[in-house]
């Protein structure tokens, strides 16, 4: 149906439409149009009041920032799955494009302890290379999410790959529009990527765009990709992947955490103190030991 829409838009407007859908589902970072939902971790989300809402997200906020100091690492790559909204809002191309590359995730970034805060540096079509709180990029949608980390054999690479980042952040280096490989623009997994390589360690290689685990399963996209676009089935991107392609089947990773489906289930407080967060994570998260 989505496709159909092309055929009453001029051409000019049809290739612009085309490149920008085509080149989100490529990368899955999030997209123009791009929202955040009332947090589905509460139980009466319609119900509470705006002081209410304010109390819960300021909780689950510390929640959060505390779970991320105390279970996770320097260096960690952090992956979620985004909300990315074309077409009037009628298309997510986050899940689209997960969809396509058979993964659990649509975004990734690296993770970075500054003074005291956990913070993750990535990159979005709104922004340029930046960085944002651990609990704002949990938060931002609040669905799957799951985080690797260095076999401590190449744990060297890290603080050259959180370098790599802060001085991207301070070029104010630009979202990679077309998707090219190179470093003058960056998407989300090739900043990861770069920036690992920065300290002598490879991730992945990128996939072919017709190599994607399900790309077959979409003739009418690949016949947008020939007709709106100068993307061809042969260009390569990084991808989030799964455990066979992309930085995620890194075998130079290891799973920390893997939290597949719609939402992640935290106890909401009553008067409970944060310092229980380790305990809380470890009962509702699939931690691996």
């Amino acid at each position: 149906m989505l496709f159909r829409l092309f055929e009453f838009i001029p051409k000019s407007g049809s290739r612009l439409l085309g490149a920008l859908v085509i080149a989100l589902c490529m990368t899955g970072c999030q997209s123009v149009g791009a929202r955040s939902f009332p947090s589905p971790f509460s139980s009466d989300a319609c119900t509470q009041s705006p002081e209410e809402a304010a109390v819960e997200q300021a909780w689950l906020a510390q929640f959060w920032e505390n779970w991320a100091l105390e279970n996770l690492q320097e260096g960690d790559i952090v992956f979620r799955m985004g909300v990315s909204r074309v077409a009037l809002g009628l298309f997510d191309v986050s899940k689209f494009s997960a969809k396509m590359a058979d993964s659990n995730y649509s975004h990734a970034g690296i993770l970075a302890i500054e003074n005291g805060r956990a913070y993750v540096y990535d990159t979005t079509r709104q922004n340029a290379v930046g960085r944002n709180g651990f609990s704002d990029f949990v938060l931002k949608y609040g669905l799957a999410f799951g985080v690797k980390r260095l076999h401590p054999e190449y744990a060297s690479a890290i603080s050259d790959a959180i370098q790599y980042c802060r001085e991207a952040q301070t070029r104010c280096v630009p979202f990679d529009r077309d998707f090219q490989l190179g470093d003058e623009r960056l998407y989300c997994t090739e900043l990861i990527e770069l920036a690992y390589r920065s300290g002598g360690v490879k991730l992945s290689d990128p996939v072919r765009l017709d190599a994607l685990p399900r790309y077959d399963e979409h003739p009418a996209l690949t016949r947008l990709i020939g007709c709106t676009s100068e993307m061809v089935p042969e260009q390569r991107f990084y991808l989030p992947g799964n455990d066979e392609i992309g930085i995620w089947s890194s075998p130079k990773l290891e799973t920390i955490i893997v939290q597949p489906g719609t939402a992640i289930a935290v106890p909401m407080p009553v008067d409970n103190p944060l310092g229980t967060s380790r305990a809380v994570s470890r009962r509702r998260l699939s931690i691996v030991e």
